[in-house]
């Protein structure tokens, strides 16, 4: 009659095979050199972290956060850098916050903007300055103004959407024209 090999002789074999001081029982390497590539391995994790937080906390006009224009001329040193800029133009009579609605659709704009490698920022005039006032005493208040380096000046107000700022800053891009900011004047001369 034959005997199947019993599934433990393998071990049996090998512990008579080991003498002393033997570490056939222990995984193979070196406990201090794991130790240090782990310890490398989340510091490096923690400083891409750090970096990520800073940076973001340091981005003028990202992650909701406009940047307080005092006045229009200050625009030209703040925004001397950037390929358009949204500013907010809070709405009179309120607390001169900017809705946050608003805020996500100019961050998602800015975001596509970014993608495409055209450098934008988001600021907010601050009301109570002389250009606040003469903005917000016209019939229909601009909500947001969207300027192109090179091109022109686009006043939106009514419904800020995504798709509605994108179409200002296309409209922004190009120079002259007739429309809100054009160079030429009242509309109703443009041919």
């Amino acid at each position: 009659m034959a005997t199947e090999p019993d599934d433990n002789s393998n071990l049996n074999l090998t512990s008579q095979q080991c003498g002393p001081g033997c570490n056939c029982g222990e995984p193979a390497g070196n406990k201090k050199i794991k130790t240090v590539v782990f310890l490398l391995v989340v510091l490096a994790a923690c400083s891409v972290l750090a970096y990520k937080i800073i940076n973001d906390k340091h981005t003028p006009g990202s992650k909701n956060t406009p940047i307080i224009l005092e006045s229009m001329n200050s625009l030209n040193e703040k925004a001397a850098d950037k390929d358009a800029v949204f500013i907010c133009v809070p709405a009179p009579g309120g607390d001169g916050t900017i809705k946050k609605e608003t805020v996500e659709a100019i961050d998602a704009v800015m975001r596509d903007l970014k993608s495409n490698k055209i450098n934008a920022a988001m600021y907010t005039l601050k009301p109570g300055s002389a250009d606040y006032a003469k903005l917000t005493a016209k019939p229909t208040p601009p909500e947001v103004m969207v300027i192109s380096k090179g091109g022109s000046l686009v006043m939106v107000a009514g419904e800020l959407t995504e798709t509605n700022l994108m179409q200002a800053y296309v409209a922004s891009t190009s120079s002259g024209g007739c429309g809100t900011g054009s160079s030429c004047g009242d509309s109703s001369k443009c041919k």
